[in-house]
């Protein structure tokens, strides 16, 4: 609320006859120095209307006391219209002891707070009280207008008290304003400086990342070029390859129809049997062809139990290649490892990145109001 609004003093005369233009890294210092300037002058004015305020209250308190003191029942007058006046001088007397309740419980060290504070109480028990006023004084009359009477004084005074004053309560006003928020700036400042802290500090651990991935990519070409390397790599290959052709060349050579008519009688094999024929390579893995083999060495067929028992091996062997200690695979797992741990951080960096955003906002906001205050006094504030 603008505090002079009320009093209908408008727009206040220019304070400052030139521009005075200020640097950002300045304002500080320019707002303290202005506040102390400004504060006899504001301390003097206080003091004033203090003294406004304490009489006014001691008048009230003194003028509610003879309002409770009066019998209306006393007065001639018909019974109806005594019972109005009487019902309505106590909720008249119940408005007066708030008003000064609100009074008593005024800051009074703070200028603009006061002034607008004052005008909303002021404002609140006369609106509040006046049908009970007007009802009132159908039969007292002298005594509660007396009330009125030192309400109205008050408020004429007082307008005239700020109205000599309005510059330096303007003064006041803005320079209060404007530390306020230079206080905010300063809080924001803190805190953008921490959060560029935090985003440099999580950009250095993403470049250590990036440092440690590319040793790593160099690392695995240096590997993958030694001979060692590629003669396992080679081996490897070798293998899958001979397990592949023996497994096909080994369904080509069963006669399983053949071995089924031998166990014609046995129910258990022919089921062992049929799960070969129907799915060959997925049956010679489950049991690693022991129970083939069982069926036939019981028939004699050596030779391909034999070549069975060889595959087998073979796999063995090509199994125990791939588990053996692969430095390549553990490097790429170190770099799938690092390229989680740089996403995580990338997340934190973009959170951070935003919140930077909004200290910028904040503080570009907040420059600008203080801006608009202080033009109002001749003052700009450079970007």
């Amino acid at each position: 609320m603008n505090i002079l609004k009320f009093l209908g003093l408008g727009k206040s005369k220019e304070i400052i006859s030139s521009k005075e233009r200020i640097s950002p890294k300045d304002l500080k210092d320019w707002i303290n120095n202005k506040t102390i300037e400004v504060e006899k002058e504001e301390k003097n004015l206080l003091e004033l209307i203090k003294e406004q305020i304490f009489k006014l209250i001691k008048e009230l308190e003194e003028e509610t006391e003879i309002l409770e003191n009066i019998n209306v029942k006393n007065i001639k007058d018909s019974e109806r219209i005594k019972s109005i006046a009487e019902g309505n001088l106590n909720k008249y007397i119940l408005h007066l002891k708030k008003l000064v309740r609100e009074l008593r419980k005024l800051e009074l060290n703070q200028l603009p707070y006061l002034i607008e504070r004052v005008d909303i109480i002021t404002f609140e028990f006369q609106k509040n009280s006046r049908i009970n006023y007007e009802k009132a004084t159908i039969l007292v009359g002298k005594e509660v207008i007396n009330t009125k009477d030192s309400l109205k004084n008050f408020i004429t005074y007082f307008k005239k008290t700020v109205e000599r004053n309005k510059d330096l309560i303007e003064k006041v006003s803005i320079f209060s304003f404007v530390k306020k928020k230079v206080e905010e700036i300063e809080k924001i400042q803190e805190l953008k400086s921490l959060n560029d802290d935090k985003k440099q500090e999580i950009e250095g651990k993403i470049k250590a990342f990036e440092d440690e991935k590319k040793f790593v990519k160099d690392n695995i070409e240096k590997i993958k070029n030694t001979k060692g390397y590629l003669d396992k790599k080679v081996e490897i290959e070798n293998k899958k390859d001979y397990i592949a052709k023996e497994k096909d060349g080994l369904k080509n050579l069963f006669d399983l129809k053949s071995l089924a008519k031998k166990f014609h009688s046995d129910k258990k094999r022919r089921e062992i049997i049929k799960e070969y024929r129907e799915n060959f390579d997925y049956m010679l893995l489950k049991d690693k062809g022991e129970k083939i083999i069982s069926l036939l060495d019981e028939v004699k067929s050596e030779t391909i139990s034999k070549r069975i028992k060889d595959i087998f091996e073979r796999q063995r062997e090509f199994d125990d290649l791939l588990i053996e200690k692969d430095e390549v695979e553990e490097y790429k797992l170190r770099i799938g490892n690092i390229d989680s741990q740089v996403k995580d951080l990338e997340f934190d960096v973009e959170l951070l990145i935003k919140k930077q955003d909004k200290f910028d906002a904040n503080l570009l906001r907040i420059t600008n109001s203080v801006k608009e205050e202080l033009i109002k006094i001749d003052v700009e504030l450079d970007d």
